[in-house]
């Protein structure tokens, strides 16, 4: 009966004894957590309207519902459906090297959403989806892009980049 309760026992320290190594590693990783956020929030590049790009990706908040789900958009073969307004989003930052972009527009495809910058009035950030995309003689491409969610009348935004 004495080896029965001294076996219970040393369960029990077993236990606690796991759980406070759990803790332990638990505490540790949310500490080295927030010291990778930290020196990363530091060192982030930041564009002219401030947002931070770090490891060649870009965080940020859709600020119109341009890409809004819309019944008079078909975009059941996309990967991407919708994007709500105030949806996060990480964006794919077009590589700086002349070489390396001109591979990278090659990838993009009618039905990818990009995020760029446009001048209307006033030079804004903008998702929308490509609808077009034509490779000119000379190099280069023409992009087409439009916004999802369009008016009753069938009328949306509409881009239209030359990225020579």
């Amino acid at each position: 009966m004495e080896s029965e309760i001294r076996n219970k026992g040393g369960k029990k320290n077993l236990v606690k004894k796991i759980f406070d190594v759990a803790g332990s590693v638990l505490v540790f990783i949310v500490i080295a957590f927030a010291f990778f956020v930290l020196v990363v929030s530091v060192t982030a590049k930041r564009d002219a309207d401030g947002a931070a790009t770090i490891f060649g990706v870009q965080l940020r908040f859709v600020q119109s519902d341009s890409m809004a789900k819309c019944d008079r958009t078909d975009v059941s073969q996309y990967k991407i459906k919708s994007i709500p307004v105030k949806s996060c989003v990480f964006i794919e930052v077009i590589p700086e090297d002349e070489t390396e972009r001109e591979e990278w527009f090659k990838t993009i495809n009618v039905g990818d959403v990009l995020t760029f910058k446009y001048v209307y009035q006033k030079q804004e950030t903008i998702t929308h989806r490509v609808v077009e995309k034509e490779e000119k003689p000379d190099g280069g491409y023409v992009i087409t892009l439009e916004g999802d969610n369009k008016s009753a009348e069938g009328t949306v935004g509409r881009q239209v980049i030359d990225t020579s």
